[in-house]
C-alpha cells in the first residue's frame, strides 16, 4: 500500500510536469507534502487499538470519579472498609502531590495495609 501511495504524487503532478505547467522542484514539493498527509493519516489508522485503549481507560476513570463523587464504592469494591471519608481524604491527599502530603498519606497507606480501615 505505501509503494502505492508513494507514486501518486509523481503521477498526479508529473503530467502537469511533462505539460510544461509546473517546473520539477514543484514535483518534489508535491511529492513531499503528499508524504506528510499520508503520514499523518496513516498514524490514526496505526494508532487505533491506542486510542480506543485511552478512551476506555478515561471512561473507568470517569465512573470510578463519579463513583466516589457520589459516595457509592465500585462494584469490584462492594464491602470494602473504606468509607466516605476515607475516600476524601485519600482523593484529597493524591490532588495535593507528594510534596505537601507525604507523612498523611504513608500513614493511610500504613493504616489500609494494617486493615484498620
Amino acid at each position: 500500500f505505501f509503494y502505492l501511495a508513494r507514486l501518486v504524487p509523481y503521477l498526479v503532478i508529473g503530467g502537469l510536469y511533462f505539460a510544461k505547467k509546473v517546473d520539477f522542484g514543484t514535483v518534489g514539493q508535491g511529492a513531499f507534502a503528499f508524504s506528510m498527509v499520508l503520514s499523518a493519516v496513516t498514524l490514526i489508522v496505526d494508532r487505533i487499538g491506542d486510542i480506543s485503549r485511552f478512551a476506555a481507560g478515561i471512561n473507568r476513570l470517569g465512573s470510578f470519579y463519579d463513583a466516589l463523587d457520589a459516595g457509592e464504592a465500585p462494584a469490584s469494591q462492594q464491602g470494602s472498609r473504606v468509607g466516605k471519608s476515607d475516600t476524601t481524604e485519600l482523593c484529597d491527599l493524591l490532588e495535593a502531590g507528594d510534596a505537601t502530603s507525604g507523612g498523611k498519606r504513608q500513614e493511610i497507606q500504613t493504616k489500609l495495609r494494617a486493615g484498620d480501615g
